[in-house]
C-alpha cells in the first residue's frame, strides 16, 4: 500500500511506502490524516489502522520534491507509450529512446531532446537530423509539469479515495 505524502501546508508532495510513512511516524516528523479502513497493522503490543495520508510536522521546500526523476521509464510514460515519429503506441519492450539531436551532433541527454520511438522508426532516422531526414515529430519533448510524480502514479493506479481531497483538481 502506498501513502500519500503532504507538505505542512497540505500540498502533496510524493507518494512513500506505508512502511517509510509508519517510520516517520514514530520519529514524530509526520501525523496520520487519513486512514485505510479495512488495513490493519500489527505489532506484538499494538492494533492500528494503515496510513493512507500522512503530513509532515514542519515545512519543505516543495522545490526539491517537483522535479521528476529522468529515467527510460518516464520518458515512456510522458509521451504515453506512442512513438513520437509514427504516432503508434507499443508495449515497453517494443519501444527505445531517440536523441532529436543525436549526440554526435552536439544533442544532449535532456527532457527535452529525448522522446520515446519504435525501433522501426529509430533505426530509419538512425544518427541523422529530423530536418534532413524529411520527418517531423509529432509532440514536442519537454520537461514534466509539476507535480507529475503524483500524476504519473494516479494515471498508473487506483487513486484511493481517502488522497482526493488533497489532491490538484488536475490530477
Amino acid at each position: 500500500m502506498q501513502v500519500l505524502l503532504l507538505n505542512n501546508t497540505y500540498e502533496p508532495l510524493k507518494i512513500i511506502s506505508w512502511q517509510k510513512a509508519i517510520i516517520l511516524f514514530f520519529k514524530q516528523k509526520v501525523d496520520i490524516i487519513e486512514e485505510y479502513e479495512n488495513k490493519l497493522l500489527h505489532s506484538e503490543r499494538i492494533i492500528f489502522k494503515m496510513p493512507a495520508v500522512v503530513r509532515l510536522n514542519k515545512y519543505v521546500n516543495i522545490r526539491k520534491y517537483q522535479n521528476l526523476r529522468f529515467t527510460k521509464e518516464n520518458i515512456f510514460f510522458r509521451d504515453n507509450y506512442c512513438c513520437v515519429y509514427c504516432g503508434k503506441r507499443y508495449q515497453k519492450d517494443q519501444l527505445t529512446l531517440d536523441h532529436v539531436i543525436p549526440l554526435s551532433k552536439g544533442g544532449k541527454k535532456t527532457w527535452n531532446n529525448i522522446v520515446t520511438a519504435c525501433n522501426h522508426c529509430n533505426n530509419k532516422k538512425g544518427d541523422q537530423l529530423i530536418d534532413q531526414m524529411g520527418i517531423k515529430l509529432l509532440k514536442k519533448p519537454d520537461a514534466p509539469p509539476t507535480h507529475t510524480y503524483i500524476h504519473f502514479y494516479i494515471k498508473l493506479q487506483t487513486i484511493p479515495h481517502q488522497w482526493k481531497v488533497y489532491l490538484p483538481s488536475t490530477a
